[in-house]
């Protein structure tokens, strides 16, 4: 049945999208088979030949569908080939050729649309030029990939769709208002706050368990507004595109603040307006991320992975596991679109632990924004590497950058950023109390790299 599931996968398809889909689907189902012929030889010339005239063919294509007679003439070359190669060499090879010629239409055709993926289901990938970001970018991330059931410009939702509600979003407001991102352009992370004795929570035990809940800046609201709108005059005074706070220190108050404060200026963009506990239906939290667009409405994310601390401030003499006390729901993400940048937004722990970095790869998300409050930043590191360079993304991982007994007795923990470059993919540094992390994309003409911006006087 799999030289039948190829002609099926051509002549039932809606458009482009779902033939490439399909095609891989067989690719996936036959990955045994296919990584013999793919290593044999002896097929070579003959996937070769077969490449040419299918890519001929789409070069006569001026849509998104194949009309009837395109469709039968892609049949017949297929027919064909059954002789001499086996029908998922066949399959990978019409999907090759289907992605070099019309692959670059297969993001545009999402806009205004917006799909809940389940497993197989197919993902457009985002090609921003790096060559034009970065004086130094890594490999073309296919280079670095090359599965058989993907191809450089489309790839299946894998298993982590069982484990996570993933949807892209194509909306037409998004898609026009997320910065297209250029030489020269900047980023910055923020830090509103010192150490964690500025801060108040709640804690208690839930079935036994130690755990933690509504977290919030000590200072007061008016305060931590202060600081915040402080951070952001100085990130327009340098010019920044995209502004990052961390966990747990935007209450509501502040959260307000900054959605006015972005609409009255033209330089900012986009904010990451950290995140927040808010008391859920079920008698828990929710931990919620914000995200806003100038003209926009709020863009949020609710964290699926709770973080858990040694608690060694409430009960002097005795060292505590707590747990952040979120309430229980199925972990869902969402990913909007654009041009050139597929862009997400999780909160702390979320982009960790499985099943996110390889749900990360699938989407090959190229901005990734992430607001956190962790005092151990190892584990982050990764990721932003393993983002930066499977999906030749920019990863800012706004870390609180607090310590847990002020700075004296231990250094605070840094901010990580991820940039697809062959020098200093990974970066971590600690801006001071007030100060600001600002990343500049680059290229031989335009210097880019990291700076620590000082408080603002």
């Amino acid at each position: 049945m799999v030289a039948g599931d190829v002609i099926h996968a051509i002549r039932c398809s809606e458009d482009i999208v779902a033939m490439a889909a399909g095609l891989l689907s067989v690719c996936r189902s036959n990955l045994a088979e296919l990584l013999v012929c793919d290593t044999d030889h002896l097929c070579w010339r003959r996937c070769d030949r077969l490449r040419r005239d299918c890519e001929a063919l789409f070069e006569r294509v001026d849509d998104e569908e194949l009309d009837e007679d395109e469709t039968e003439e892609l049949c017949a070359l297929v027919s064909d080939a059954f002789a001499n190669l086996p029908p998922s060499a066949i399959a990978r090879t019409v999907a090759e050729a289907l992605d070099a010629v019309l692959g670059f239409r297969f993001l545009a055709m999402y806009l205004n649309r917006e799909v809940t993926l389940e497993e197989g289901d197919p993902i457009p990938t985002p090609h921003p030029d790096w060559r034009n970001l970065s004086p130094t970018p890594n490999s073309d991330p296919w280079a670095l990939d090359g599965r058989l059931d993907a191809l450089p410009h489309l790839r299946l939702a894998g298993d982590w769709s069982r484990h996570v509600k993933v949807t892209i979003d194509g909306g037409w407001r998004t898609w026009h208002a997320l910065p297209q991102l250029d030489a020269g352009d900047k980023l910055a992370c923020a830090v509103p706050n010192d150490s964690f004795e500025e801060f108040d929570w709640d804690f208690g035990e839930v079935e036994e368990r130690p755990v933690f809940y509504n977290l919030r800046p000590a200072i007061g609201d008016e305060e931590q507004t202060r600081r915040c709108i402080a951070l952001l005059d100085n990130a327009r005074d340098q010019g920044c595109r995209i502004v990052a706070f961390p966990e747990l220190s935007v209450p509501t108050h502040t959260l307000h603040a900054i959605r006015r404060w972005l609409d009255k200026q033209q330089t900012v963009e986009l904010i990451v307006a950290g995140s927040r506990h808010k008391p859920s239906r079920d008698g828990r939290w929710d931990n919620e991320a914000t995200m806003f667009l100038r003209g926009l409405p709020k863009l949020t994310h609710r964290k699926f992975r709770p973080f858990g601390f040694v608690d060694t401030l409430t009960k002097k003499k005795k060292r505590t596991r707590r747990t952040e006390l979120l309430a229980t729901r199925v972990p869902q993400l969402r990913a909007w679109l654009s041009p050139s940048w597929t862009v997400a937004m999780l909160v702390c722990k979320d982009v960790v632990q499985e099943p996110a970095p390889a749900m990360l790869a699938d989407l090959r998300a190229n901005l990734v924004l992430v607001p956190c409050l962790s005092f151990k930043m190892d584990a982050f590191r990764s990721t932003a590497g393993t983002i930066a360079t499977g999906a030749q993304g920019i990863t800012l991982i706004a870390n609180a950058a607090i310590s847990l007994r002020g700075t004296r007795r231990r250094g605070r923990p840094p901010i990580i950023v991820g940039l697809p470059s062959q020098v200093g993919s990974v970066v971590a540094k600690t801006p001071q109390l007030g100060g600001l992390l600002i990343v500049t994309l680059g290229n031989n003409k335009v210097p880019g790299g990291i700076t620590v911006v000082p408080k603002s006087t």
